[in-house]
């Protein structure tokens, strides 16, 4: 969906959205925000192409992506409000409904499970000066200033006045920047505001805005290189490397695979998820420990009362083994150590340490 709204774009903004660092270092991770995207994307065209079922169909596909992406339709709309009574807008209102009722009616089933747990994280204690602060980064600082400005020039969209694609991208854009502000969460929730702006910014006439995205995309094309060059062979030993949050999930998966245990609780779902994938045990986080997740849904494999199990937690010194309050024993600790290399070939770093407590049920 993302290729074919892109490819009604021109080059630069082409150019800019895929130099953008939330989107080109951010893309490669497994999130949500890469449909997410793609699903903006094509419903923020079609809601310039007035095509409203497709509007509807790139709606519900942004919500079944991400919840936020439940931001896309209301806001589509308000930009097109002289179209409010034609049946346009209400094709594109019924089939999003259709196509996300079974995710409505699996929450309604289960005690709306996953909107109040998104609900509460949105609600938590907000953090807008950082939250914004992020965004200058995860943009670049050229195309965060150039947006903010096109934002301003714009600002008759919101009235309803001027070019009808501006109306779209404007309405698509700001009020989800303003709505991540509010909520003060991770920088990545507005990642579907820059999509408008920077196509807008393209369609600006004069040369000063071409450069300046032009600019903008290629000190952001740099950055990224030199990002994706350091994952891959470090350029500094920098104290808190970002990148080693990537690195471990190997080691650790390896390691828990030749203990050749079926059960293995942890106490958070990314250890549980890394050990399944790299070592191809179905190891789970420990239900109601830690942050709410899917694992607290599935069945346990405590449920069947296993005679040994592996306890998998981040190094956490001495502090009290959580599986002891489960009616489990334990010992001392093995410890997993990741490393991630340095600038000197021959030296690398422990990046990460992880406690693996041999457990069996207490007499």
């Amino acid at each position: 969906t993302g290729i074919l709204a892109l490819s009604c774009l021109p080059a630069l903004a082409v150019l800019a959205l895929a130099t953008v660092p939330l989107f080109a270092l951010g893309g490669l991770l497994a999130t949500p925000d890469v449909p997410l995207l793609g699903a903006w994307a094509l419903g923020t065209w079609a809601a310039a192409e007035r095509r409203w079922a497709l509007l509807g169909l790139a709606a519900s596909l942004a919500m079944l992506s991400k919840y936020t992406g439940v931001l896309l339709l209301p806001c589509a709309l308000l930009a097109l409000r002289p179209s409010w009574r034609s049946r346009g807008p209400w094709i594109a209102v019924g089939l999003a409904g259709l196509v996300y009722l079974p995710n409505a009616l699996w929450n309604l089933s289960h005690g709306m499970v996953s909107w109040r747990f998104q609900l509460e994280h949105a609600l938590g204690t907000p953090r807008r000066l950082d939250f914004l602060g992020a965004q200058a980064g995860l943009v670049g600082p050229i195309l965060f200033l150039a947006a903010a400005a096109w934002w301003w020039t714009r600002r008759d969209a919101a009235r309803g006045k001027g070019d009808p694609v501006d109306r779209v991208l404007w309405w698509t854009s700001l009020p989800v920047l303003l709505v991540g502000i509010w909520a003060g969460g991770e920088a990545n929730w507005a990642a579907t505001a820059w999509l408008g702006p920077l196509v807008g910014l393209t369609r600006m006439d004069g040369l000063r805005w071409r450069r300046a995205v032009s600019v903008g995309a290629g000190l952001n094309l740099t950055l990224c290189s030199l990002v994706l060059i350091h994952a891959i062979h470090p350029l500094a030993d920098l104290p808190r490397d970002p990148t080693h949050r990537l690195i471990g999930g190997e080691a650790l998966g390896d390691t828990i695979a030749q203990w050749d245990v079926p059960c293995v609780i942890t106490t958070r779902y990314q250890e549980a998820a890394l050990i399944h994938f790299y070592g191809g045990v179905a190891a789970a986080a420990l239900p109601g420990h830690s942050r709410a997740d899917q694992y607290d849904l599935w069945p346990s494999p405590l449920d069947a009362g296993p005679d040994r199990c592996l306890f998998v937690r981040v190094w956490d010194g001495s502090r009290p083994v959580a599986l002891e309050e489960r009616g489990y024993v334990s010992g001392s600790p093995n410890v997993v150590t990741a490393h991630a290399p340095t600038t000197d070939p021959l030296v690398d770093r422990p990046v990460a340490r992880w406690q693996v407590y041999d457990t069996k049920p207490r007499p």
